[in-house]
C-alpha cells in the first residue's frame, strides 16, 4: 500500500525499498531516545533498559579512546545491575573496571571487580545451560519428536542439573528457567494441576525477589 500510494510502484521497486531501507534505520536509531519513565515500563524493565543503553555508550567510548567517561558509566551501570542480578552485564562491566583497576594500579579494587567477574561468570555458564536444556525439551515438545515417556526421563533428568545449578547460584535467569523446566516436566506428563502448581510457586519466587 505504502509502494502505491507513495510511487504508484510495487513493493520490489527501487526507490520504495530505499524509503523502507532508511525510514527502518530512523526507527531503530529512536530506540536510544525511549522515555524510560514511561508508565509502562515497570523498575526491572527500566533497569534493564538503562543498562542496554549505557553498554552501548560505554563500547562507542572506549573505541573512541575516552576510557575515563567509558569508566564512570560503566560504574554507575554495574551498581544496577547488581542490583536486578543482569548477569551478563555485571560481567561485561566488571570485566572493564577490573582491566582499569590494574591500570590504574589498585589492587583492593581490582580484586573486587576480579570476584564480581568471576562470580557472574559462572553465572552467565550457568543460565546458558539452563537455557539450552529448555530449549532442547521445547523442540522436542513441539515436533514430537521423542516419545512421551522418552521425553519426561530426558525432562526428569535436566531438572536434576538445573536443581545442582541452583543450588550454586543465586542467578534471577536460572532459577527463572528452572521453573520453565518445571513446568514442561508436568506438561509433558499431562499434570496440569501440577503445573499451576509450579506456575504459582514461581509467582512466589518473583515476589521475594522484587
Amino acid at each position: 500500500e505504502a509502494a502505491a500510494v507513495y510511487y504508484k510502484t510495487s513493493p520490489l521497486d527501487d526507490k520504495y525499498r530505499q524509503l523502507k531501507s532508511r525510514f527502518s534505520k530512523r526507527l531503530l536509531n529512536t530506540l536510544y531516545f525511549l522515555d524510560s519513565n514511561d508508565p509502562s515500563f515497570s523498575d526491572y524493565h527500566r533497569a534493564n533498559y538503562s543498562c542496554n543503553k549505557n553498554w552501548a555508550q560505554i563500547r562507542i567510548l572506549l573505541n573512541s579512546g575516552a576510557r575515563s567517561a567509558a569508566i564512570k558509566i560503566a560504574a554507575k551501570t554495574l551498581g544496577v545491575a547488581v542490583t536486578y542480578r543482569f548477569s551478563d552485564m555485571i560481567l561485561n562491566c566488571s570485566r572493564i573496571l577490573m582491566n582499569n583497576a590494574s591500570l590504574s594500579g589498585d589492587e583492593k579494587e581490582y580484586e573486587e571487580y576480579a570476584a564480581l567477574t568471576n562470580k557472574a561468570l559462572r553465572d552467565v555458564e550457568f543460565e546458558i545451560k539452563a537455557e539450552e536444556m529448555y530449549q532442547r525439551l521445547t523442540i522436542n515438545f513441539a515436533l514430537a519428536a521423542s516419545t512421551t515417556t522418552e521425553l519426561s526421563l530426558e525432562a526428569e533428568k535436566y531438572l536434576e542439573s538445573v536443581n545442582k545449578l541452583c543450588e550454586q547460584s543465586d542467578s534471577y535467569q536460572l532459577h527463572y528457567m528452572k521453573f520453565q523446566i518445571r513446568i514442561m516436566v508436568a506438561q509433558i506428563k499431562g499434570q496440569y494441576l501440577q503445573t499451576i502448581k509450579v506456575c504459582e510457586e514461581a509467582e512466589k519466587y518473583l515476589h521475594s525477589n522484587p
